[in-house]
């Protein structure tokens, strides 16, 4: 019979979230297109597409990053706390931090902070494996 102890501990070692240091945090590519419509109207789109397999699979410092970001995407007035960058070019790498963050005065946690996307460098690619 094997000792609860041992069982526990193998749990922990498979199921342990990566530590914090090593943490590569939420990568993004941007995809910026134009088209005209059929109707003669001209689109433009900005769209950041979620790239898994360069980002943290997970852990206490971004794990929460996406369900926030869709809470405030998804609310009128939380939206405007999203920044994104000015000048966007097709295929750039992305990482979502979060910024501005505030304390309660009282109890000392974090209670109010934006989503920024920041640019990374352009071998950010290559040097993450």
């Amino acid at each position: 019979m094997t000792d609860a102890n041992t069982i526990l501990f193998v749990l922990k070692a498979k199921h342990s979230d990566p530590e914090p240091e090593t943490c590569k945090g939420l990568i993004f590519r941007a995809d910026v297109s134009s088209w005209v419509g059929s109707d003669s109207d001209v689109n433009f789109r900005e769209r950041f597409r979620f790239v898994k397999r360069l980002s943290c699979p997970g852990c206490v410092r971004c794990d929460w990053l996406l369900e926030d970001l869709n809470n405030r995407i998804g609310d009128k007035w939380l939206k405007d706390t999203v920044v994104r960058p000015i000048e966007v070019t097709h295929g750039e790498l992305f990482t979502l931090r979060a910024t501005n963050m505030s304390r309660d005065w009282e109890t000392g946690v974090i209670d109010e902070w934006d989503l920024e996307f920041v640019k990374l460098e352009e071998n950010y690619e290559h040097s993450v494996s």
